[in-house]
């Protein structure tokens, strides 16, 4: 939460009857690719004259990574990097006391601190700048809040790049290897959902999420059956490590075409059109087999280490009942069981259009696949995790938020297999829990390769915006961590990374004492952010 302070002082000046100042400290990436990034703000009340004031580095883990503080101003309480207008600009970080004149008229005003970082910056330093003083006309204000540490962000993906229009659904994994692979929608005409022209694509990191290689599509249907690429779309992918052989499998949903409002596949409306029409929705995807109809399950596969990948292999007829209208990965990651069995979630829409959640699971290394039965129907994009009992966790979506009014649960829906998904039990924390306003989460299990004195074995940790209804939206992203296999989530363990975004998002192991988290976020499309186990089991933030 944005934590706030307030001061009031009163002046003799006319024009200073009455000022006050409010602290905003929202949490925020800096990110090493964009020159601004405001991460501390005050909230003035006018009209007064700032003469000048001091600045505070206290917390910052190195200086040197620093090129450059800016002071902005602006009218608006979000940041409007479009908009701010500069006031002061400071390269020498030992003289952090500024002399100018501003002057603000009636209304509520912002002064912002923005930070900017070297390209070399380790992601593992922290940043921290605030506001301590203000000189006014006729009188000076300590500002006594404190500063909020900020994380540095890495841009995997953003607007631009690969000359693609947007990126979404990101999904991330650790190789046998160390390799950290993200996976993540590659949308080049528009940044909707399918239909349209659109790739998985793959991004390697061989430096824990310091650098990211290129983006690469590795699961493309370019022009098959002679469509364009905007009728050959494959979106919501989900990435998995075979932890016995080191293979990484991806699977991803392909759409062939559309279908018209009564369900009927054509080609296309108009070939000049952009026509949409969404799998999820009505029509968008009916039962059968064929691509001309239904969205397919592809399946690509890496022996490499995720450098080189297998030609897409359709698993639509292996996995899909022909009644069921849709059968998808579920966006995000699998796992390995620790008795080596291979479990990748999964989602779709039954024989009566109604969504479920469910997972597939091979035995012999992803050469077949079999389907799990639903856990609850009415839910989407799950993840799933190994209890400490074996047991399988799958934690959903559940979309009966979009269209809660004042109830008291209103949260992820939680259910636990002990038989590969023939039977489902309800968990207590279900739908009261983990609130969200109806989007994609992350859940990890990290386990400690050494003893750590106090803790389990091994944790679950958790991701997305926390906010209880559609309506709050999806911004707040927030990490959390469970001692207990998920039965409590103490509001201890709570880590605000992105205040103003944070919509889908992804976890992985990075190694023994870190975690990396790959999200939709404020100042990235595609976010990453390597966060320290013991920062998490802080109580101070």
């Amino acid at each position: 939460m944005i934590k706030t302070l307030l001061i009031s002082a009163l002046f003799s000046s006319p024009l200073l009857a009455e000022t006050m100042v409010e602290a905003v400290t929202p949490a925020v990436p800096v990110m090493e690719h964009k020159a601004q990034n405001a991460i501390f703000g005050l909230k003035v009340e006018g009209p007064c004259v700032i003469k000048g004031l001091k600045l505070d580095l206290t917390g910052t883990t190195s200086l040197d990574d620093i090129e450059a503080l800016e002071i902005y101003s602006q009218d608006k309480e979000t940041p409007d990097y479009r908009k701010m207008k500069l006031y002061h600009k400071l390269t020498d970080l030992n003289q952090l006391s500024v002399k100018k004149d501003l002057t603000f008229g009636e209304g509520t005003h912002y002064l912002w601190v923005s930070i900017d970082i070297k390209k070399s910056t380790d992601i593992s330093n922290k940043f921290a700048a605030k506001i301590t003083e203000l000189q006014l006309a006729d009188e000076t204000i300590q500002v006594n809040a404190s500063s909020r540490m900020q994380r540095v962000g890495v841009n995997v993906r953003d607007t631009g790049d690969d000359n693609a229009k947007g990126y979404r659904i990101p999904g991330i994994v650790t190789s046998n290897k160390g390799t950290l692979l993200s996976i993540y929608d590659t949308r080049f005409d528009h940044a909707r959902d399918l239909q349209g022209h659109m790739d998985i694509g793959l991004s390697r990191s061989t430096d824990g999420g310091q650098t990211w290689g290129p983006m690469k599509s590795i699961i493309d249907m370019g022009t098959y059956g002679g469509l364009p690429e905007k009728f050959n779309g494959v979106s919501d992918a989900c990435i998995l490590v075979d932890k016995n052989t080191g293979h990484i499998f991806v699977a991803g949903c392909w759409m062939h075409g559309l279908n018209d409002n009564q369900g009927n596949w054509i080609k296309d409306l108009d070939p000049k059109s952009n026509h949409h029409k969404h799998q999820w929705n009505g029509t968008g995807s009916m039962p059968g087999l064929s691509p001309k109809g239904t969205c397919q399950f592809l399946m690509v596969k890496s022996e490499d280490d995720g450098v080189t990948w297998s030609k897409p292999v359709n698993l639509t007829e292996a996995l899909k009942k022909s009644e069921w209208h849709l059968f998808a990965p579920a966006p995000g990651r699998g796992i390995t069981m620790s008795d080596g069995t291979l479990v990748m979630p999964t989602q779709g829409r039954d024989e009566n259009s109604k969504t479920f959640s469910n997972f597939i699971y091979s035995k012999d290394g992803g050469k077949s696949w079999k389907v799990s039965n639903f856990a609850k129907s009415d839910t989407t994009e799950c993840q799933i995790a190994e209890l400490s009992d074996g047991s399988l966790m799958l934690n959903m979506r559940d979309n009966r938020n979009y269209y809660s009014k004042d109830i008291p649960e209103s949260g992820r829906a939680v259910h636990v297999t002990k038989d590969l998904g023939k039977t489902w039990t309800e968990h207590p924390t279900s739908r009261k829990t983990l609130p969200e306003p109806v989007c994609c989460a992350g859940l990890l299990k990290h386990t400690f390769k050494t003893k750590r004195d106090g803790l389990p074995q091994s944790i679950l940790i958790f991701s997305n915006p926390p906010n209880k209804t559609k309506k709050g939206g999806r911004n707040k992203i927030t990490i959390k961590v469970s001692l207990d296999d998920g039965m409590t989530w103490p509001e201890e363990y709570h880590l605000l990374l992105d205040t103003y975004k944070g919509a889908y998002s992804c976890l992985t192991s990075v190694d023994d004492d870190h975690i990396g988290i790959l999200y939709e976020g404020s100042r990235s499309r595609i976010c990453f952010q390597k966060i320290a186990i013991k920062d998490l089991l802080t109580k101070e933030k």
